[in-house]
């Protein structure tokens, strides 16, 4: 009941009292990943990346399935230059749905970043042969193959 109370003051953008209310929730049960979720939804619409990554780094560690987490933890592993990280959690995604594509070419930025350009190189291939749908995958193609030529 309270983890509800906690989703509809959230929605209303009270998220002072949402946060007591999901605090209570994990107060009352540390496994509640939704909980630590809707935490890290929170502290990002609050500006609060760092907390945030914590938040959604708790909802994985409580739920290792939880995709929504997983990707939301990417995105700011991505923003916090948390290259090592983002790209085990990648590395997670890709092990719960090996056909989506975004999955690959956000592991590709990561394999980059990391400066392991011919793993990067793979992963856009990857993510095109199942048909991405983000232009940027393509034009990444194009440039690593033109620095190649």
């Amino acid at each position: 009941f309270a983890f509800q109370q906690g989703e509809d003051l959230m929605e209303k953008q009270q998220y002072d009292e949402a946060i007591k209310k999901f605090q209570y929730v994990l107060r009352k049960d540390p496994y509640y990943y939704e909980a630590h979720y809707d935490l890290g939804i929170i502290s990002l619409k609050t500006g609060k990346e760092e907390e945030a990554y914590t938040n959604f780094g708790m909802a994985i560690k409580t739920n290792t399935n939880y995709t929504e987490a997983y990707e939301q933890h990417v995105l700011l592993a991505e923003k916090l230059k948390k290259y090592k990280e983002g790209l085990e959690d990648c590395n997670q995604l890709i092990r719960l749905n090996d056909k989506k594509a975004d999955y690959y070419a956000n592991r590709a930025k990561f394999y980059k970043a990391l400066q392991k350009d011919d793993n990067a190189y793979s992963d856009l291939l990857k993510a095109i042969s199942l048909k991405t749908q983000n232009p940027d995958t393509y034009y990444q193609v194009a440039l690593d193959r033109k620095s190649v030529v």
